[in-house]
């Protein structure tokens, strides 16, 4: 596990953009735009065969120019396409579960690009899949030069969430967190060459470190939950961290520090864990999910700003079993969502209804961001269908 775990990247693909669909570079986004809550909320019906539970869901536009959300269905192993007018399943890719276009999303995840470009992994490989299931294009890792990656690379995909890659350029870049499994125990020298932005050349056929975490956060790496990477408007690369207050934009260069600080959340600096994974694993689980800290970065590429998620004054809900020992999960009491300008300056923050939102759950269309009030992990789940309501801009 060590080895495997020496560098862990985790991929969650949602809807940040392939490349920018626009040469513009800034937003219309006043200094006075305020975030609003509209009062009419989406439903959408499921049957005896979905759930609401999933993660990995994207807003695309079918063919013939439907608004659909497309969502990963863990129990069946496939990815269904559902209008968001009539609540209508129009499409249903059923991955093959051998063969030799074989994919495991309900395991290794998928990226949804677009109605038929789907991104997923198996072993050291990067499958490109269409909307029949078909494998079209294979990127195979293990014959790239890893001589200038500091450690292994271990895919996972995901879709929302903060485990997000770009693609710039020919160039796929990864978002890495710290091995979790070994926070307490690396040399701090280790810490120090941990990359949180790893870069895959498609042309040259090498694989490097692209960014190090900054210094503020590698004498504990503790305190580096994850890492999250956006795109920036102008085609740079932002990190986000969970346990910081700050954004770092990355040009190739420089870092540049703006900071994003959530009203909700504690004022000074975020502190680490206390508790060792191997000495305490219970105790380490539940600072893990309880601390308050920062979720999602995400970027509406339609209105080119910024939303990020945070969540403060967690409470226990339930238990549930993870690799042999209970952690508990927790549902933040105060969630707010922060607006962010082209140039990441924080123009206005919302202050959600007490535990209303399933925040990590969400979607981004033409209309703003739409938030999910449905997962099973609380109180409001239906088994006939999953809601959601929309967080709009008024400028």
């Amino acid at each position: 596990m060590s080895k495997i775990f020496k560098v862990a990247f985790l991929l969650a693909l949602s809807m940040s953009c392939w490349s920018c669909g626009s040469n513009s570079n800034s937003s219309d986004l006043s200094k006075d735009a305020k975030l609003a809550l509209v009062e009419d909320v989406l439903t959408l019906p499921l049957d005896s065969l979905t759930t609401a539970e999933t993660f990995i869901q994207a807003y695309v536009k079918s063919p013939s120019g439907k608004d659909l959300l497309a969502f990963l269905n863990d129990p069946d192993n496939s990815l269904y396409y559902q209008d968001l007018e009539t609540g209508k399943i129009v499409h249903k890719v059923a991955f093959q579960k051998d063969g030799p276009n074989r994919v495991d999303a309900s395991r290794m995840g998928v990226y949804i690009h677009s109605y038929d470009t789907l991104v997923t992994a198996m072993g050291q490989s990067i499958l490109y899949v269409n909307s029949q299931g078909e494998i079209f294009h294979k990127i195979d890792l293990s014959q790239y030069d890893q001589s200038a990656l500091n450690g292994e690379i271990f895919l996972l995909f995901g879709s929302n969430g903060n485990y997000k890659p770009l693609f710039i350029d020919g160039k796929i870049y990864l978002p890495s967190t710290p091995p979790i499994f070994q926070w307490t125990s690396l040399p701090l020298e280790d810490i120090q060459n941990s990359a949180a932005v790893v870069e895959i050349d498609t042309v040259a056929k090498t694989i490097k470190n692209k960014l190090n975490f900054p210094a503020a956060y590698v004498t504990d790496a503790r305190k580096i939950y994850f890492s999250a990477i956006e795109k920036s408007v102008d085609g740079d690369i932002v990190l986000n961290l969970s346990r910081s207050h700050d954004l770092y934009k990355w040009n190739g260069e420089e870092l540049t520090v703006k900071s994003a600080k959530a009203s909700i959340l504690p004022q000074d600096d975020l502190p680490p864990s206390k508790a060792d994974f191997f000495q305490d694993m219970e105790e380490f689980g539940r600072y893990f999910n309880e601390a308050d800290s920062y979720g999602s970065l995400i970027f509406d590429p339609y209105k080119k700003v910024y939303y990020r998620l945070a969540y403060s004054d967690k409470t226990e809900e339930v238990k549930s079993f993870n690799e042999g020992f209970e952690t508990p999960n927790y549902q933040g009491t105060k969630q707010s969502v922060l607006l962010l300008d082209a140039n990441l300056n924080l123009i206005d923050e919302l202050i959600l209804p007490t535990q209303k939102f399933v925040v990590e759950r969400y979607f981004v269309t033409p209309k703003g961001l739409y938030l999910s009030a449905t997962h099973p992990r609380y109180d409001r789940l239906s088994e006939d269908e999953v809601t959601y309501s929309l967080i709009e801009i008024k400028n």
